[in-house]
């Protein structure tokens, strides 16, 4: 079951899911309860030399899966990426995927203050919680039919989720090589957002925010060949 979740959280981060980050992106430590997921309007702190965009480049940079970055977008996108294992923040995003089954919609929230960490997923038809305390992590699933969950504990593993959706983490293990082009800027969840467009071999490519302050995802959308989002 663990794996399954795990699993799932990567999927969260890497194919057909849209997600935009509606919860507190900052990196200091947030008063809002857990399974919060109003949208926030928190202050851009981000300074004008840090908004000013860096030049373009498309010198390939390598990860140490054998794949590398390139495109006019490379060098923007590295520089946003900021190792976030030590950070203390909490982010919750909506999420949709549409598919031949239908839409399928949720929030996922991730919040960490090192070594602790808490994962939790919700949908309408499910909910799943991951806790981690730096010694021992206990994992929750609760279906909506069911009148009661169920609950298992193990050594701890990490932030698995959070390692998912940190960019830093993606581009030092590229395993292929991936093009980045830079998008126009947004703002989301209240946060100046660095956007990209980027696209690998059998990809039909995807739309990735960040923010310009944090480096934190705000917002991934991607397609597949068969038409879902």
């Amino acid at each position: 079951m663990k794996l399954q979740y795990l699993a799932l959280a990567t999927a969260l981060a890497t194919t057909s899911l849209f997600l935009v980050a509606c919860g507190d992106g900052s990196s200091s430590e947030s008063n809002k309860t857990p399974d919060s997921a109003t949208a926030t309007n928190a202050p851009d702190k981000t300074s004008e030399a840090t908004r000013t965009a860096t030049s373009a480049t498309t010198t390939p940079i390598p990860g140490s899966g054998g794949g590398s970055l390139t495109g006019s977008g490379a060098g923007e996108l590295r520089k946003l990426a900021k190792d976030l294992t030590k950070k203390t923040y909490q982010v919750t995003y909506a999420f949709a995927t549409i598919d031949g089954n239908g839409k399928t919609e949720g929030t996922m929230m991730l919040a960490q203050k090192p070594p602790k960490s808490i994962t939790k997923f919700e949908t309408a038809a499910e909910s799943v919680i991951l806790i981690d305390d730096g010694t021992a992590s206990l994992l929750c699933t609760k279906k909506a039919t069911d009148a009661t969950g169920t609950c298992l504990k193990s050594a701890s593993g990490g932030s698995a989720t959070a390692a998912a959706f940190s960019l830093d983490a993606a581009l030092n293990d590229l395993e292929t090589n991936v093009n980045a082009t830079a998008d126009k800027d947004d703002t989301i969840a209240g946060r100046a957002a660095k956007c990209f467009i980027v696209t690998k071999a059998g990809s039909p490519g995807s739309r990735t925010c960040f923010d310009k302050q944090d480096g934190i995802a705000l917002l991934l959308e991607s397609g597949n060949a068969s038409g879902g989002k």
